[in-house]
């Protein structure tokens, strides 16, 4: 249930990602988002344990800010 919940987290985050580089005038086309996934990612630990430490910034808006370099 975790690796559920850590895709579903990964999936809005890079939603906001795409949705920021639109607002700032890139093109992304279908063709690209296609080669995405929220699950192939090197912090996903699908066999361990999990420790959740969330910040003040993350607590009072729901997302942490994008990294923007």
């Amino acid at each position: 249930m975790v690796s559920n919940a850590i895709t579903v987290w990964n999936t809005v985050y890079m939603q906001a990602a795409i949705d920021e580089l639109v607002r700032k005038g890139e093109s992304i086309e279908d063709s690209e988002l296609v080669h995405l996934s929220p699950i192939r990612f090197q912090h996903i630990n699908r066999y361990g344990r999990f420790r959740f430490d969330i910040g003040d910034d993350v607590a009072s808006s729901g997302l942490r800010p994008l990294r923007s370099d």
